[in-house]
């Protein structure tokens, strides 16, 4: 029961409605987070490596690999945007903290996006042609005959 501003109780039945129906006896989660379980039945003939591979293809490109450090750190900067305004009794004196972590969220989230990337395509370039100098030391000159 909740208490009205007057002090009078407020039945449970004027904010909520009781129904009994069937439902899931569990709800699955992974973390914190409600976890949803895809299940599908093959046709006859067809392998599950096949489904697997098809399920891993569709999920590759309709779900961006992006999202879930983009949805961390708008969350971050969403829930830190009072600090940064001043919101607030005494939100002047805080109002600074919050502008470091609002810049400090989106430069890292912009080096994490476009920097990134960018560093691991030139390292894997400079493995390669470190790679082919040693295969190139390795492999002996033909000799004249």
């Amino acid at each position: 029961m909740q208490v009205s501003s007057s002090g009078r109780l407020i039945p449970l039945d004027s904010v909520a409605h009781i129904a009994q129906e069937s439902g899931p006896q569990t709800i699955n989660h992974f973390g914190q987070l409600p976890a949803v379980t895809i299940s599908f039945n093959l046709q006859p003939g067809v392998p599950l490596g096949n489904a697997l591979d098809r399920i891993q293809e569709i999920a590759t490109r309709e779900l961006p690999a992006t999202f879930p450090i983009m949805m961390t750190t708008m969350a971050a900067l969403l829930g830190d945007v009072p600090i940064a305004v001043g919101y607030g009794a005494g939100g002047e004196a805080r109002q600074p903290l919050g502008l470091a972590v609002v810049g400090g969220l989106l430069f890292s989230q912009l080096v994490t996006l476009y920097l990134t990337p960018v560093v691991y395509t030139y390292m894997a370039s400079a493995v390669s042609r470190v790679r082919s100098r040693k295969h190139r030391k390795a492999s002996p000159a033909p000799t004249a005959a």
